[in-house]
């Protein structure tokens, strides 16, 4: 039992690089479990800033996801 509806889980995302984000968050398996698939296209160093709220009220604000191209 989740108890946050996908219906009003709101997300923001900043991207710098090439990423392959949606807003598509779905329940997990376990209570409280939100999973959201965040790819990155490489081609350069990246940066994915998300922001999550929930009926207008921050969860979290600015999570940061990196990717870098190794040499």
């Amino acid at each position: 039992n989740n108890p946050i509806s996908n219906l009003n889980l709101q997300c923001r995302h900043i991207p710098t690089g090439s990423w392959n984000s949606r807003c598509d968050i779905k329940a997990g398996g376990n209570p409280g479990e939100y999973i959201q698939t965040v790819t990155y296209n490489g081609g350069s160093n990246g940066e994915l800033k998300l922001t999550y709220k929930y009926f207008g009220e921050l969860i979290k604000d600015k999570f940061t996801i990196s990717g870098t191209i190794k040499k």
